[in-house]
């Protein structure tokens, strides 16, 4: 579905530009431009998120078999803020080829109090969560004129997430010891974007726009490392890959977690073992400045 309104807003883009006038070849839109923008997006998390929420709502049941109540608050996906720039070199008066590069970085938090348990579980638990990626994008840009200083702007493209990290703090409260998890894994590949907006031309050469955009960016092989600190025990670490783990203790309920591990684990509690997806797709809306040279 994703892919077919990608081809539509590139077929968009060219079919407008067949129908240009040489008149039209003189205007903003032969120029190089520079778009610098910045915005607010949801962000997915995928496995990453779910799986770190899935500890809280596993403790939970655990404590629940002692009689404890647990509140677990918070939701796996969260939000993400992206800021960046492309550099548009014109193809025809409506259409142009862009290149760039730019920064998400999302947030998603989620938490648990347990009363009264006697140290059966963790009194309280918080987790941080923090997917951040560097796309390097290209794409095509459509602007659709549709009056002297408002146009359509529509784009499509693809980006390459040179760097996608997923990182994460889980801290463990009892009442007399404490344990934290860091999280710090890294990955890379192939995501897709496009966006719609409206473009307001101030004056020759600058124009500020308005867009929504979807992104589509799921990776899996994140590779990295998992400190954990206490209390008592000082700090220990371990190497390995991010797995997405589908866990139960017997009793018929299974909570979807994830570890880093050097190995898949095995055994009859665990019924799904796979590297786990990092999930960075989202929508939201950017706004920004256009300067055409």
């Amino acid at each position: 579905m994703k892919k077919t309104i990608l081809s539509f807003i590139l077929a968009a883009c060219l079919s407008v530009s067949a129908f240009a006038s040489p008149a039209d070849e003189t205007g903003p839109g032969v120029r190089t431009g520079l778009r610098l923008y910045g915005g607010l997006s949801t962000m997915n998390g995928g496995d990453f998120n779910t799986g770190l929420r899935g500890w809280l709502d596993l403790w939970a049941h655990a404590g629940s078999l002692w009689g404890v109540r647990t509140d677990v608050e918070g939701s796996p996906g969260g939000w993400a803020t992206s800021v960046g720039a492309d550099v548009l070199f014109p193809l025809t008066s409506w259409l142009s080829f862009g290149m760039g590069a730019g920064w998400v970085s999302g947030r998603a938090d989620c938490r648990s109090v347990a009363d009264g348990n006697g140290d059966v579980v963790p009194t309280t638990q918080n987790i941080e969560m923090s997917p951040r990626a560097l796309p390097v994008r290209a794409g095509f840009f459509g602007r659709i004129p549709l009056s002297g200083r408002l146009a359509l702007g529509l784009n499509a493209g693809a980006s390459y997430y040179y760097v996608a990290q997923a990182q994460a703090v889980y801290r463990r409260d009892w009442e007399d010891y404490w344990e934290e998890d860091l999280f710090d894994l890294k990955s890379s590949g192939w995501g897709y974007d496009g966006g719609l907006g409206l473009e307001f031309r101030m004056s020759r050469h600058v124009a500020v726009f308005f867009e929504g955009q979807a992104r589509r960016a799921r990776f899996s092989k994140f590779f990295g490392t998992l400190d954990r600190s206490s209390s008592e025990a000082g700090e220990t670490s371990r190497e390995g890959t991010l797995y997405a783990i589908d866990f139960s203790l017997g009793d018929g309920e299974i909570f979807p977690l994830v570890d880093v591990l050097s190995q898949p684990p095995a055994g009859p509690a665990f019924s799904r073992a796979a590297e786990a997806v990092v999930d960075f797709g989202g929508f939201g809306f950017l706004a920004g400045v256009l300067f055409r040279i």
